[in-house]
């Protein structure tokens, strides 16, 4: 016995010794794992998850801010809500991620603020009943990069949920996501984490790496054998997932019904979302409202493709807007409003949006429902001036429904203003802003009609003779390397007397710039200074890895060639110009994104920007850069406009190859695939990255991608080419997939070393490729 058991604790000692150096080596070699180890965010110290602060923002689709505020009960809302509005109004409350805040919308175009004036003037309409209630109120909860259990415990800990008496749980496609990765960081890798406190061996497992990366592995075979049975790619949760979301949403349903209130399920119209939420098996009783279906009765021959920002995965003004009509339809009947025609919704909905289309002070993006999303069958008017009666409705919706109008551009120059003015000069001061490439005018007492007409401003960039040094930048006629920026009225913005005018410098590197007034009539100078603006440091940086994208254009030819060289890479369209002329800066560009079923839907969507916009002038070439909506997209018609869209000055077309997205992992190739990471596969003179099932961390991955010549590999000290990248940058997300690709330099490559790395923390999975295993 004693033999026995000895060798038996020689086991288990031998077994502990294992896994604690197992335990040791992952944490140091591979910490993959280290975020899901802490808590999640709602657990330390009983912190809210809302915000009450503010700030601005801008819409991804124009150049139009709109403020971001919260109000007192932390919704994303301009307004508050008084323990008097709380206790005899009705509640209606919405508990989501981003596409129910609607971060990046201006707030009044909320589905949530506009379903609140469509109840609640059906209410001051309808004949006086005592079952009619006196006002609504319409809560918005949404918490952007959140999942379901951090809404059920908001809805938990708010001290008047008793009386809400409507609560919509909105659910996402990306939701089983989120619960997955905080089940793990909240401890339940065996059971179910929101239920009751977790126990002392569960929280001790949940803080090693070792049982991450042993969930991780099996989750990953897992999935892979359901492939091969299934044939195609699905997208899997392990059954923990699937129970916890289940028994999370029974039991949020359960309590809001104890309270006397209903619970409501609606799916957004995100392509998957329905059939995910159905795929877990729901009693008869719990019946959600999908929003897809309601979004193809009211417009049959629209796709998902019109209802998002072209820019921004998200939902635009439109789509908010028809949720606000299938929402009221759902709730009417159960609200005892009684039925309404489409004709008065679409008259109360224009009503509501001319509030603010048609306000010369609203300083948000403007929509109008025109007759394109009009309900078929409706007319609506343009977005005109209300007259009389009108005029005071429209003054009390912008009142209701902005609560505190302060312009959120005021708080963008506050912050700019922070530092000394570079210039003070004639009543002008002229800050300087590095970090968002901007300089901006300010003039306290400015009566001017176009204060903006006298003012001049070159920017000096770097040359090759001078470098960072502005020395050299002297003399006429290509000696001078500056650009002559036009400052127009589009570039004023107007706070009462006070002017301000705004102007991007989209150059990589600007050794200084010079800037003055001259008169109205003979073009006198009436003052003049110049200042750096970027440090030479910061322009020697920006200057060298301007120049290594450039040579690396240089190697291998354009995708298309018209007056530009066009050069399309993941979703960057690249507009090269070499020599340019200061005639090439001031013709407006366009660019056509085709479809493959624009036979079935609309030709095309068209985009016009300038050069100014996301440009490079250095050494006399012109480098334009714009990144692609993250869509599906077979071909591209881009050219230049002359002024006025008058004529077409050149086009070129670039049929794209949109099978390399549809490329599914786990195929032949593959040359690297790290435990938990990306697959990375050669295609032609490609790398593809490719995960599967991802999550949305995954899109918010940094890669690196070193690229070593004949030289590195006889000396290992000599540097390496670095091609490093983020994923929304090259990749897409379709689905529960996400792939990236990326090409590959047109040089001799003797290896490749490419992974994954967290900035300031390092690598988290890296793999070497071999010149035989990525040779074309």
């Amino acid at each position: 016995m004693r033999a026995v058991l000895t060798r038996c604790l020689l086991v288990a000692g031998s077994l502990a010794l294992g896994l604690a150096l197992c335990e040791a080596v992952l944490r140091l070699a591979y910490p993959r794992y280290e975020h899901l180890t802490k808590p999640p965010p709602l657990r330390q110290g009983g912190q809210e998850p809302w915000r009450t602060s503010g700030h601005t923002m801008k819409h991804p689709d124009a150049e139009a801010w709109h403020r971001v505020a919260y109000g007192n009960l932390g919704g994303r809302q301009h307004r508050d809500f008084s323990e008097r509005d709380l206790r005899d109004g009705v509640n209606v409350a919405f508990f989501g991620d981003s596409f129910t805040e609607n971060y990046y919308l201006a707030a009044p175009y909320s589905f949530t603020e506009v379903l609140d004036y469509l109840l609640n003037r059906r209410t001051a309409e309808a004949p006086a009943r005592a079952e009619t209630p006196a006002f609504f109120n319409v809560l918005n909860f949404g918490i952007r990069g959140t999942g379901p259990h951090v809404q059920y415990d908001l809805y938990r800990r708010l001290q008047y949920k008793d009386s809400l008496r409507h609560v919509f749980y909105v659910h996402c496609f990306n939701d089983l996501d989120d619960l997955q990765v905080d089940i793990r960081r909240a401890g339940g890798l065996l059971g179910d984490p929101f239920d009751g406190e977790n126990s002392a061996w569960r929280r001790w497992l949940s803080r090693l790496h070792l049982a991450y990366l042993v969930v991780d592995v099996w989750q990953r075979r897992a999935a892979r054998a359901a492939r091969d049975r299934a044939g195609d790619a699905v997208r899997l949760y392990d059954s923990q997932t699937l129970s916890t979301f289940r028994s999370l949403v029974l039991r949020w349903r359960e309590e809001v019904e104890a309270a006397g209130g209903a619970f409501h399920v609606v799916l957004l119209p995100v392509p998957g979302t329905a059939r995910q939420f159905r795929e877990v098996g729901w009693p008869p009783a719990l019946q959600p409202l999908d929003l897809a279906a309601c979004f193809d009765e009211t417009f049959p021959d629209r796709t998902w493709e019109d209802w998002r920002l072209t820019f921004d995965p998200h939902w635009n003004e439109a789509a908010n807007m028809v949720a606000a009509h299938c929402l009221y339809r759902f709730l009417e009947g159960r609200l005892g409003l009684g039925a309404v025609s489409d004709e008065a919704l679409a008259r109360a909905r224009h009503t509501y949006y001319r509030a603010f289309a048609a306000d010369a002070a609203w300083q948000g993006r403007r929509f109008m429902p025109t007759s394109a999303w009009a309900v078929p069958g409706q007319s609506v008017d343009g977005p005109l001036p209300p007259q009389g009666r009108a005029a005071k409705e429209a003054a009390a919706i912008r009142a209701k429904y902005l609560g505190n109008p302060t312009d959120p551009r005021r708080r963008f120059v506050r912050e700019v203003r922070q530092n000394a003015p570079r210039v003070r000069a004639a009543g002008w001061e002229v800050y300087a802003a590095p970090e968002h490439r901007l300089l901006l005018y300010a003039r306290p007492d400015c009566d001017e009609p176009h204060p903006a007409s006298r003012l001049f401003l070159h920017a000096f960039a770097a040359n090759s003779a001078g470098g960072a040094d502005d020395s050299s930048a002297g003399g006429r006629h290509g000696r001078r390397r500056f650009q002559k920026i036009r400052l127009t009225d589009d570039q004023v913005w107007r706070f009462g007397r006070e002017c301000v005018v705004t102007v991007y410098l989209r150059s990589k590197a600007v050794v200084k710039v010079r800037t003055g007034e001259k008169r109205a009539r003979g073009g006198q100078v009436l003052w003049q200074e110049e200042f750096r603006f970027d440090s030479p440091e910061s322009v020697a940086s920006a200057l060298a890895s301007w120049r290594r994208e450039l040579r690396a254009y240089a190697a291998r030819p354009p995708d298309a060639r018209a007056a530009w060289d066009l050069y399309a890479e993941g979703r960057r369209l690249t507009f090269l110009q070499d020599p340019c002329t200061p005639g090439d800066l001031h013709k407006p560009f366009f660019l056509r994104l085709w479809r493959a079923d624009a036979a079935a839907h609309r030709g095309y969507r068209e985009h016009l920007f300038e050069f100014k916009s996301d440009a490079s002038v250095i050494d006399g070439k012109c480098l334009l850069r714009r990144l692609l909506p993250d869509q599906r997209i077979d071909a591209i018609t881009a050219g230049q406009y002359e002024a006025g869209r008058a004529s077409v000055l050149w086009q070129a077309t670039l049929i794209l190859d949109a099978g390399r997205f549809d490329w599914a992992g786990g195929a032949p190739g593959a040359v690297g695939d790290a435990a938990g990471a990306f697959a990375v596969h050669h295609r032609g003179s490609e790398l593809i990255y490719v995960r599967e099932p991802c999550v949305r961390q995954d899109v918010q991955a940094h890669f690196f991608l070193h690229a070593f010549g004949e030289t590195a590999a006889a000396e290992p000290s000599q540097a390496f080419h670095n091609l490093d990248f983020d994923f929304n940058d090259w990749g897409i997300r379709d689905g529960g997939r996400c792939v990236a690709v990326r090409p590959l330099p047109a040089r001799d490559i003797v290896r490749i070393r490419t992974g994954q790395f967290v900035p300031g923390e390092g690598a988290i999975w890296a793999v070497e490729i071999s010149t035989e295993e990525v040779a074309p």
